[in-house]
């Protein structure tokens, strides 16, 4: 599944779970007793009851193709990712008709939750044009340089001061109207490493014979591994 940390970690804060607890990881967050379910693990189980053979819901297995191949073949009817994957899928199959539309929410939750995907600049202390490489952001970074870039490419902004702007763009919208509720949640030192963790408990959650049982085992456990990447 493409972007499954995305969505797992989306499912997980929509439901609740706080992600960090000061300097930690915590999937579940304070709870008032040691028998009450996760609402970052009872997430986790959301997502892994769609390839769960058991499950009325079961619906994705490893033999079937990536999820935007899937998505752009026609197998699937909608497709969880982000503005950059369109170009994606318009070369994947060009005359695919989709349309764009905002994450789904939980129903009956009073405010929205969604994830975000971005790239932050840096320029190397190694490099021999480091003031020059800052001049460049700085000027790339000025609202007045920034949307024209933007239009160029039809890409939606990542400051809060150029949204009413390109608001007057239809196929944009969806994604600004997510801006202001987007948010992410890893803070550590090893994302990669992060993932792959995230993605274990999501394999452990799915070959559990006794989920019941080893749940909290399976939670403490991820607790642990993402504490050591922080």
């Amino acid at each position: 599944i493409e972007n499954s940390f995305d969505i797992v970690s989306l499912l997980m804060m929509q439901n609740g779970s706080p992600m960090n607890c000061g300097d930690n990881f915590c999937v579940g967050g304070k709870l008032e007793s040691e028998e009450e379910s996760s609402p970052g693990m009872d997430a986790i189980v959301f997502y892994t009851d769609f390839a769960n053979p058991a499950k009325q819901v079961y619906s994705w297995n490893e033999d079937m193709s990536s999820s935007i191949n899937a998505f752009a073949e026609g197998k699937v009817a909608f497709f969880l990712g982000y503005s950059y994957h369109k170009e994606q899928i318009e070369a994947l199959n060009p005359s695919l008709n989709f349309f764009i539309t905002k994450a789904p929410q939980i129903d009956g939750s009073t405010k929205d939750v969604n994830y975000a995907d971005y790239w932050v600049e840096v320029v190397s202390k190694k490099s021999n044009y480091k003031n020059e490489a800052w001049d460049f952001i700085n000027f790339i970074s000025k609202d007045e340089n920034l949307i024209k870039y933007l239009n160029s490419v039809e890409k939606p902004t990542p400051k809060r001061s150029l949204i009413q702007t390109q608001y007057e763009n239809y196929d944009l919208q969806p994604y600004l109207d997510q801006l202001l509720s987007s948010k992410n949640w890893y803070k550590g030192k090893d994302f990669e490493k992060a993932k792959d963790i995230l993605n274990d408990t999501i394999t452990q959650v799915l070959n559990s014979d006794n989920l019941d049982e080893d749940i909290k085992e399976i939670e403490n456990n991820t607790n642990s591994r993402l504490d050591l990447t922080w």
